[in-house]
């Protein structure tokens, strides 16, 4: 098979001159590839087609197109697998034998071929677009975060609110000291049962615990101060809120029912009831999600069914996993190791959906439900330039959405208004538009990498939403375009 080397760059911008009519532009490679980038004919006219449809795409956008890129899939030999991007990429993406998952499982990489017009010159051109490389390779100033975040909260069609949120740019250093500490981001969401209790002492202590412990650490590695800080922090919040219930004669306990009778329309008296036939007899809860941010990490410590999901360049990845006995088999087991029992629904001790979370201790024999865990799971992502937002959420949120059309609502609203607060009331008020009955609860972080540059003071990503029709500014700190490259196959001009 003849194959077209897209370097030199001489050689094919002299094909490209004439196949695309004469068009005064030239084509630049993302970042310095040593390898030789190899095309075959059939593909190189597929590359032809891609320019016309990205070209119009852009032009459609802004009328001065004075560049945009086409995305290369390339194997470890140099040679193109595929241009553009496949239809089925997105919503084939979890499922592990789909084509996509193939070729990012077997070491398949992207590079963007820039398409420039003659306004830019060749040596300023060539600096951009090495500066991605650099980016990837260098470190981050520890105090370098700069993060963008709102939320929303509501208790949609319920007569109570359930749901906390708490969030701190700088949780370490909330309180003012003399000693500068590093700068760690608290994000929370605490979904409570049974009562308000445990999700009112969450909200109040979770962060401040986790300040404490942390500044109790010896090691000078902030990564690993803050996954050991989260986790002393949940294990010391169960205790308190334990010791709370219990050294109080059962008050606590007794107001929180009262209060329950009165929402539900219940009317039970607890010391004439019989022990433990019902989850009213035991003491309120809560789930939790925290994210702590550095300025290169996510660390997330999870109990219970809230999801933290990554937006990066447009695609959904999940950094959690629900603790239902139903959807996940690893929960399933463990609870059946420590003698849990549940329904075929997955009901915890037939009552509880999750089986992780705060609190719901048994009111007579001061013991937890047998096989609910208050040890939170530990998820680290290091961050890169690809990631745009970070989407954290209660349950009731995905009873409504599927995560890919939660990220792809919310990027699509802060494309349109840059605003984190309006993106999460949007995808709350969505989920109460597809009948979601429980509490709505959301909060948004863009994440924005230091000293970004790209082509034109705009830097350009895929965006694999079929649905996003639409191309707006996302002004955040570095006025990123968003361009959408989707269905190219369906849009190739004759």
């Amino acid at each position: 098979m003849d194959y077209l080397n897209l370097k030199p760059y001489d050689l094919f911008r002299e094909i490209t001159k004439d196949l695309l009519r004469g068009e005064n532009v030239k084509f630049y490679l993302e970042s310095k590839i040593s390898q030789e980038i190899l095309c075959d004919k059939n593909q190189f006219m597929e590359f032809v087609n891609q320019y016309y449809i990205n070209k119009k795409r852009a032009q459609r956008i802004n009328k001065r197109c004075d560049s945009f890129k086409i995305p290369l899939l390339i194997d470890l030999n140099g040679e193109v697998v595929k241009i553009g991007w496949s239809l089925d990429w997105d919503k084939n993406l979890i499922n592990s034998n789909s084509e996509s998952a193939l070729f990012l499982n077997n070491k398949y990489k992207f590079i963007y071929l820039y398409a420039v017009y003659d306004q830019f010159k060749d040596e300023n051109i060539k600096m951009k677009l090495t500066a991605g490389r650099k980016l990837q390779i260098e470190k981050r100033d520890p105090q370098s975060i700069n993060l963008n975040c709102g939320y929303y909260e509501t208790k949609g069609t319920r007569s109570y609110m359930e749901d906390r949120t708490f969030l701190s740019l700088d949780v370490l250093n909330e309180e003012l000291t003399q000693i500068k500490k590093p700068i760690v981001s608290f994000f929370g969401i605490y979904d409570g049962h049974n009562g308000e209790f445990t999700v009112d002492y969450l909200k109040s202590h979770l962060h401040k615990n986790f300040s404490l412990v942390f500044n109790q650490l010896k090691c000078d590695e902030i990564i690993q101060n803050t996954i050991n800080a989260l986790l002393d922090s949940f294990y010391l919040t169960e205790n308190q809120i334990k010791k709370h219930y219990f050294n109080s004669n059962n008050e606590q306990i007794m107001k929180e029912f009262e209060i329950m009778d009165q929402k539900q329309g219940l009317n039970i008296n607890l010391e004439s009831s019989s022990k433990g036939q019902n989850i009213k007899y035991i003491s309120s809860g809560s789930t939790a999600i925290v994210c702590c941010i550095t300025s290169s990490t996510i660390c997330v410590a999870n109990l219970g069914d809230s999801r933290a999901i990554l937006c990066k360049c447009g695609r959904a990845y999940s950094l959690t996993k629900d603790h239902r006995i139903k959807s996940n088999l690893e929960e399933r087991e463990r609870v059946k190791n420590e003698g849990g029992t549940f329904d075929d629904e997955g009901y915890l001790s037939g009552n509880l959906a999750v089986s992780r979370a705060f609190g719901n201790w048994d009111v007579y024999s001061g013991m937890k439900l047998q096989g609910l865990s208050s040890t939170p799971e530990i998820y680290v992502h290091n961050i890169t330039r690809e990631d745009e937002f970070l989407l954290i959420a209660c349950d009731g949120i995905f009873e409504s959405f599927m995560d890919q059309e939660a990220i792809s609502l919310i990027r699509r609203a802060l494309v349109e208004n840059d605003d984190p607060n309006l993106a999460a009331e949007k995808l709350a008020s969505a989920a109460l538009q597809r009948q979601s009955l429980d509490n709505l609860s959301a909060i948004v972080v863009v994440l924005t990498p230091p000293n970004y540059m790209a082509i034109g003071n705009h830097n350009f990503c895929i965006d694999s939403n079929a649905e996003s029709k639409k191309k707006t500014n996302y002004a955040n700190t570095s006025n990123r375009k968003i361009y959408n490259f989707s269905k190219l196959k369906n849009l190739l001009l004759t």
